[in-house]
């Protein structure tokens, strides 16, 4: 019983002491940040860009159009009375 009160007031004094040192640090002072400078925008013109969307799509089309199916069982209709 004297052996836990002593380890009951042990802790209390180091923290006690642990707090009272935290307290005295003085605080960290925040990092500045300094901006950065900003990237040159170069833009495309939105003809180019539509145009360019539109032949990604169509060689994706193209790619779809050319893609062999993996499971061609899932798009049959009359799967259920199949063996």
């Amino acid at each position: 019983m004297l052996e836990y009160l002593g380890a009951l007031f042990g802790m209390h004094q180091v923290d006690g002491i642990i707090s009272s040192a935290q307290a005295e640090e003085p605080p960290a002072k925040p990092a500045i940040v300094q901006p950065a400078q900003p990237r040159p925008v170069y833009r495309v013109p939105r003809d180019q860009r539509i145009e360019s969307i539109r032949k990604r799509f169509e060689q994706q089309l193209k790619d779809d159009e050319k893609a062999v199916d993996p499971h061609p069982e899932m798009w049959d209709k009359d799967w259920i009375n199949k063996p």
